[in-house]
């Protein structure tokens, strides 16, 4: 079974002699691109419903990480601001006397 190699702007099949040469665009894209023409635009790929599904799990998945760590972050901040003011807090203690 040959793999497939599809360009990176249009998904048209690169022949595996370009591919194996490190162009990763179709020969029409690759001769725009060297002129220095505008790429067209790339085509949409239809996705079927399960892969929407998925796709729209794994954003979620996604936005709840960021979220978390988002969370993580903020908490580690507060115990370094509470480190500090009691850092700041011995410190007037020592120089003043407890009182």
């Amino acid at each position: 079974m040959e793999i497939e190699h599809i360009c990176a702007n249009c998904f048209a099949f690169v022949s595996p002699a370009r591919w194996g040469l490190g162009y990763k665009l179709c020969l029409s894209c690759g001769e725009k691109f060297a002129k220095g023409e505008p790429l067209p635009k790339p085509k949409k790929i239809p996705l079927t419903p399960e892969e929407i599904k998925v796709a729209n799990e794994i954003r979620q998945i996604e936005a709840e990480v960021r979220k978390k760590k988002a969370q993580k972050l903020s908490e580690q901040i507060e115990r370094a601001r509470k480190k500090e003011k009691q850092k700041e807090w011995d410190r007037l203690k020592k120089k003043y006397g407890e009182k």
